[in-house]
């Protein structure tokens, strides 16, 4: 779980700068805080219905709290499956969504120089 949190939270940011830059394009309005008010709002809701479902997901697998630690070994069989093949599925969703992303990095030096020739370079100040 770590290592997909740790993906999001590095490719997620570039992906909200380019889909800010291409939205500029089209609307000639900078709104970053919006598109980043909706990302941390849909994680947020992500991560709810994660934790709402995964006791669904646990009492699926035939898990018994009554029971306790000597649980049947088909449980602990649906257990490692649902473990391994639920997040296998998600990302699979995940990398179907990411294959249909037109923002390639040639698509956002396109954008890139079409808003600087309209607006000009935006430069960092130094202090």
């Amino acid at each position: 779980h770590g290592t997909i949190a740790v993906g999001l939270w590095m490719v997620a940011p570039s992906m909200q700068a380019d889909v800010a830059d291409h939205d500029e394009l089209s609307t000639h309005a900078r709104r970053e805080g919006s598109f980043c008010s909706v990302f941390s709002w849909s994680t947020k809701v992500a991560w709810t219905v994660v934790a709402l479902l995964s006791g669904y997901l646990l009492s699926m697998t035939g898990f018994d709290v009554a029971v306790g630690q000597t649980q049947p070994p088909e449980v602990l069989n649906n257990m490692r499956h649902a473990y391994v093949w639920v997040p296998i599925f998600f990302l699979l969703i995940s990398a179907f969504a990411i294959s249909r992303y037109s923002l390639t990095r040639t698509r956002m030096a396109e954008i890139r120089g079409e808003l600087e020739a309209r607006r000009g370079a935006i430069t960092a100040q130094k202090d």
